[in-house]
């Protein structure tokens, strides 16, 4: 089975890391409890923009090279890789590739068959949609965190693993049997991928 697997807030804690460079550089104290919006522009009272900006140089900044994997996903990843092809289908501007592939050796080394970025210049553009991306691979399920993503992927018959993050609480309607809320990489739905 092919699974697709987001980058950021799914396999790494981006968010946090993010946060702390914003809040150096912007003198505020933002936290990633903080982020109850998936743009993260309206939390931050700034516009798309200065955030995709801010992203851009924080890609680039000695501090992203220390995004840490969440809490489990390495020997979870490492687990499912055992039985299925896993493909990172990420948000992240294609600008950067180069740091997100960094990343991804340093944290799950030989893992992912490939990694697919779907927007450019600096995340403003939309480059192609992760259920585009999906049906390509050929991958029936994908493990997911933002919740319009999510809801695209499912609306295009992808199973969803969501997990579970502040800015995908609230109203935000699960699909029952094509989404699936997880709390974490040592939530056990996640062993109904295993054989």
């Amino acid at each position: 089975m092919i699974i697709g697997v987001d980058f950021d807030d799914v396999l790494v804690n981006s968010s946090e890391t993010f946060a702390a460079f914003w809040n150096a550089v912007h003198g505020t104290s933002f936290k990633k409890e903080h982020f109850t919006h998936h743009e993260f522009h309206r939390n931050w009272g700034a516009t798309p923009e200065d955030v995709a900006k801010m992203w851009m140089r924080f890609s680039k900044a000695e501090s992203h090279k220390f995004t840490p994997a969440a809490a489990g996903a390495k020997s979870m990843v490492a687990r499912l890789a055992q039985f299925h092809k896993l493909h990172v289908v990420t948000n992240r501007p294609l600008e950067t590739d180069k740091e997100t592939y960094q990343l991804i050796d340093v944290h799950f080394p030989g893992i992912f068959s490939d990694i697919h970025f779907c927007t450019k210049n600096g995340g403003t553009t939309r480059a192609q949609l992760k259920s585009d991306v999906c049906r390509k691979i050929g991958s029936g399920i994908m493990l997911e965190d933002h919740p319009h993503g999510a809801q695209q992927c499912a609306a295009d018959g992808i199973h969803i693993y969501l997990f579970d993050q502040p800015w995908n609480q609230g109203a935000f309607p699960l699909l029952p049997g094509t989404i699936v809320r997880v709390s974490s990489w040592q939530d056990k739905i996640l062993e109904t991928l295993l054989p």
